[in-house]
């Protein structure tokens, strides 16, 4: 239902986003895409909760941390992690 809803078409765009986690370097990019596309600050704060609702996100900041737990992209998971938090506040 979620992946028809126009949206939410950066639902659809997670599994292409997942496979670049196979490089450091694409594992980076695609936690950018997540922080800035994805849990953009300019959303309104009710659809910005439905995509953290999603647990693809989390899914993918896990997968992330275990494919490439060096600074970098840790670094890049906790700014995505404070973001999340701060989104809650």
């Amino acid at each position: 239902r979620c992946v028809q809803d126009p949206l939410l078409s950066w639902f659809r765009k997670m599994p292409k986003i997942a496979q670049l986690q196979q490089t450091a370097l694409g594992c980076a990019a695609g936690l950018r895409w997540v922080q800035h596309v994805v849990l953009s600050d300019r959303l309104p704060r009710q659809q910005l909760l439905a995509r953290l609702a999603q647990p693809v996100i989390y899914q993918m900041l896990k997968s992330a941390w275990t494919a490439h737990p060096k600074k970098p992209t840790a670094g890049r998971i906790l700014m995505i992690a404070r973001q999340i938090l701060e989104s809650f506040t």
